[in-house]
């Protein structure tokens, strides 16, 4: 956990030693080449501005707005579309139980009807994008249109508990778009700009393919003197998937021009070097071989009898009622998961099983490769934990291509997401097999839930991709380092870490996989807090709940959106003005990586002045702080001082009551240039916390 507030002994370290070092990943030349940027864009978490508490009793659509509803109301403001980008609150009941997409579009739709002017769209311009559910709650997303047509990243968002209060909503509707747009009708046909799109990018009419062919209004921002404004653009946004240069671009061209205003390759590919040096399995050739693992969800055919899977365990039955024997054939295929050797020969297996004996296919080196039973095994155990963690969760539910031994396109060292399977590249002299580790299979299988999650290949943006795909792996290994075995012989160092501290918005790239470091490691931090608190598998469960019914419900597309939402996948009473039940764990990992936390009413307050340096290595050091609650009696005995020396394990201390408020917990005496990160703890009898930092 990378806490903020810092603690050097004698004198002040040097937190230049603190910085992560951004390692890219390798890039292909030619793709960035053939990028075109969206004029005006950056990072659009940038844009959104928090409106302090005092404020929003004065403004006039908010004023309205708690008159009628009352309670306790924060906001921020989308700079850029001067729309309120996110309004969250202690709440009110607005509709009846809400149990299926119907019902939460209807009421959303009810109560946008009611309030268009915080919206700034009436539910005419509103499209139903999403309806998104996570245990007892419900989000409701829509997009702007004009005559139809979707604006590019014009959204409305509403949220309910599934008894129906509203706790949350928001808007980043384009203003005055019909208006500056200048019409609806393209000068130029589908075809035309499919022919505009292809030419740089090698496409190859007939035999290369138009994935998605749209109509839509892409807002740029423009000059004009020392201002930039929002300019209109009726487009076609053109996908296509050429194969030499590969790739899956998306254009926008002009449709009354024909100018190419933006385009970008939607592979999420991820660059890994490393070296095969042994035999694979978990966690990945670093980790050495495990003999006779169960091989959870392989297809199994007998012939003239029919086709089973095998389970977690390994075992398959497959229900006959007589006797004899039959041929029983295999491959690494199953409902989920089908692994092809991109050279070389399918492992597969044949022999004849007899009713009533126990049949082993064991695979091993003698008849499979390690790629291949990596991949197999890795993805179903992926699969299955996101099964369990969210039944309801279907965009997984096919049978996922995985490419193994590949020699073409990117390779070698690396691996890619195509958005219908994942590919993994052969070793070579300087680079490992990225199809035998772990984490980069979890990795791009991340990519793949995030796309089915958003269903869509527009949206979220290359950060997002990149953040929650680190996540995705980590959340299986356990280890913040991704791509263990990136260099040669080395199976120590990563091509990334989430335990890192990285800062937003102060150390934005622009490159996806370093900015999402940031993500990973407010989701980092927040575990650890987790496991000071939790046992591991609490912690877990805590952390994998809100992480992906947050995304799942808010549909996030920027960083500070994804953190926020993350509050909203904790909450369990459709009350953020009460805080969520881990709202201190998470602030600690959002505060951690410059991110705001929705603001708390209490009931538990914790006052404290940092402590900056301590002047002797042989004293311990006092931290002290006033703890107070409005619901209960502060329990003492839970209080504690969270710390850690030079990036270590959490350890924690107790504290103790001093008089009056004020509670102290002592830090033990450091050696001279130790770094201590530390935050305090409070809580009270009824169990409400809070944190400071």
């Amino acid at each position: 956990m990378r806490l903020r507030r810092m603690l050097p002994l004698v004198s002040l370290v040097s937190l230049l030693a603190m910085a992560t070092a951004a390692v890219a990943f390798i890039e292909v030349p030619e793709r960035s080449r053939l990028e075109i940027p969206r004029a005006g864009w950056e990072d659009e978490g940038l844009w959104i501005r928090p409106v302090e508490t005092a404020g929003l009793a004065k403004s006039p659509l908010l004023g309205d707005f708690t008159a009628r509803y009352g309670g306790d109301w924060w906001l921020s403001r989308n700079a850029v579309t001067g729309s309120l980008h996110r309004v969250y609150g202690s709440g009110f009941q607005f509709a009846g139980a809400i149990a299926d997409e119907a019902a939460a579009e209807s009421a959303a739709r009810e109560f946008i009807g009611a309030n268009a002017s915080l919206f700034g769209a009436t539910n005419t311009d509103l499209e139903a994008a999403a309806m998104q559910s996570a245990p007892g709650k419900w989000a409701a997303h829509f997009d702007q249109t004009v005559d139809g047509i979707t604006v590019v990243g014009g959204r409305v968002h509403v949220v309910f508990t599934e008894g129906g209060r509203l706790f949350a909503f928001g808007s980043d509707v384009y203003p005055d778009v019909e208006a500056k747009l200048g019409g609806t009708r393209p000068a130029l046909s589908a075809d035309e700009a499919i022919a505009i799109a292809g030419v740089d990018v090698g496409f190859v009419n007939g035999s290369d393919e138009v994935k998605h062919q749209e109509l839509v209004i892409l807002p740029t921002r423009e000059a004009r003197g020392e201002m930039l404004d929002l300019v209109y653009h009726l487009a076609w946004r053109i996908d296509l998937f050429p194969q030499n240069p590969y790739g899956y671009w998306s254009t926008y061209v002009d449709a009354k021009s024909g100018e190419i205003l933006w385009r970008e390759n939607l592979i999420r590919s991820v660059d890994f070097v490393g070296h095969v040096q042994s035999d694979v399995e978990w966690d990945g050739y670093c980790d050495g071989e495990t003999a006779d693992w169960p091989v959870d969800g392989m297809r199994i055919s007998i012939s003239g009898v029919g086709t089973t899977y095998a389970g977690e365990n390994g075992n398959f039955t497959l229900t006959y009622g007589g006797t004899g024997s039959a041929t029983i054939t295999a491959s690494f295929i199953g409902q989920f998961v089908n692994v092809d050797r991109y050279t070389g020969t399918n492992a597969s297996h044949s022999g004849t099983i007899t009713a009533g004996t126990p049949y082993t296919i064991d695979w091993s080196q003698a008849n499979s490769i390690y790629s291949e039973r990596d991949c197999f095994s890795y993805l179903n155990k992926q699969h299955r934990w996101l099964k369990a963690l969210d039944p309801s969760f279907t965009g997984m539910d096919y049978e996922m291509p995985c490419s193994v031994e590949r020699t073409d396109l990117y390779c070698p060292g690396n691996a890619w997401y195509d958005y219908n399977g994942i590919n993994f590249c052969v070793s070579s002299a300087s680079y490992g097999n990225t199809g035998r580790m772990s984490d980069v299979l979890f990795h791009e299988y991340g990519h793949g839930i995030t796309h089915r999650m958003y269903n869509s290949t527009s949206i979220p943006n290359s950060t997002i991709h990149e953040g929650n795909s680190d996540i995705a792996s980590f959340v299986l290994t356990r280890e913040s380092r991704l791509g263990l075995g990136f260099y040669l012989n080395n199976c120590t160092s990563g091509i990334r870490n989430a335990d890192n501290t990285l800062v937003y918005p102060d150390d934005v790239t622009g490159d996806g996989h370093t900015d999402g470091q940031i993500l990973s490691g407010f989701m980092w931090d927040s575990w650890e807090a987790l496991l000071a608190t939790y046992p591991q598998a609490t912690a877990d469960s805590v952390l994998h709940y809100a992480w992906h019914f947050g995304r799942k419900l808010g549909l996030p597309t920027s960083l500070p959106d994804q953190v926020y939402w993350t509050f909203v996948g904790d909450d369990n009473d459709g009350d953020l003005a009460n805080g969520t039940p881990h709202h201190a764990m998470f602030c600690v990992g959002a505060t951690n990586h410059g991110f705001d936390c929705p603001e708390v009413l209490g009931p538990v307050f914790v006052t404290h002045t940092p402590v900056e340096s301590q002047p002797s290595t042989t004293q311990p050091t006092a931290i002290t702080a006033t703890i107070t609650s409005t619901a209960a009696p502060i329990n003492a005995g839970a209080c504690r001082v969270y710390y850690k020396i030079n990036g270590g394990s959490m350890q924690n201390v107790g504290m103790s009551g001093v008089g009056g408020d004020d509670y102290t917990g002592y830090i033990p005496a450091q050696s001279a240039g130790n770094l201590v990160q530390y935050y305090v703890y409070g809580q009270d009898n009824d169990g409400n916390s809070a944190t400071s930092p």
